[in-house]
């Protein structure tokens, strides 16, 4: 659509602005904003071309910008990036992983050291992006290290890491991975999830296939 294009024409012009001199940041982090509030309004797909150009905006104002107050993207913005992210592409690339994947590592370093239980939300978005670009392993990595934590979990954020064990079983199944997909099933049973109709349908759907 009209605004979607110029959006990213907008992000298009301050990256190949970027490649002769270094743009004001100040543009850059508004062209950010502008971009994933768009696209995280929209709940429409960014494409690999605009995840390499908004993944390089993001390491340039975190890498040039220290001097501005959270390099000048707000904790908000990461937010809308990662809501932006979340909706993948038929064929997400290593730009979408490693976008992802820089969000949400910020939002750790800012938010996450004192609260994990904070991102909870984020982390589940994280490791649907990982374990929908054949990055399995990587999710159920970071899930196990946020459980050993040994972390009281409420209601909610029991929720999200029943979600989190479902798309881990997901990623593996969608990997043709039986060996990880029957071990992450018996670390998740073991974990307190339940074989309801949700993981039942997982597993049966792989065997059957």
């Amino acid at each position: 659509d009209w605004s979607s294009d110029v959006c990213s024409t907008d992000l298009l012009g301050l990256m190949n602005t970027l490649r002769a001199r270094s743009p004001p940041a100040e543009d850059l982090a508004k062209a950010f904003r502008q971009f994933v509030a768009h696209k995280s309004g929209l709940k429409e797909p960014i494409n690999t071309l605009q995840a390499s150009y908004v993944l390089r905006t993001f390491q340039h104002l975190r890498d040039t910008n220290a001097a501005e107050p959270e390099f000048g993207l707000k904790t908000f913005d990461l937010k809308r990036a990662r809501d932006a992210m979340k909706v993948l592409p038929a064929k997400p690339s290593s730009e979408h992983v490693d976008f992802a994947r820089e969000v949400f590592e910020e939002l750790r370093r800012r938010v996450g050291e004192e609260n994990p239980g904070s991102l909870l939300v984020e982390a589940r978005d994280f490791v649907k992006v990982l374990t929908a670009t054949g990055n399995t392993l990587e999710a159920r990595d970071y899930l196990v290290q946020y459980l050993s934590g040994g972390k009281e979990l409420n209601d909610h954020g029991s929720k999200q890491v029943k979600t989190m064990w479902l798309y881990l079983m997901d990623g593996f199944s969608a990997e043709g991975n039986e060996v990880e997909l029957s071990e992450t099933f018996n670390m998740a049973t073991a974990n307190g999830l339940q074989y309801d109709a949700a993981v039942q349908d997982i597993m049966t759907s792989f065997y059957a296939s």
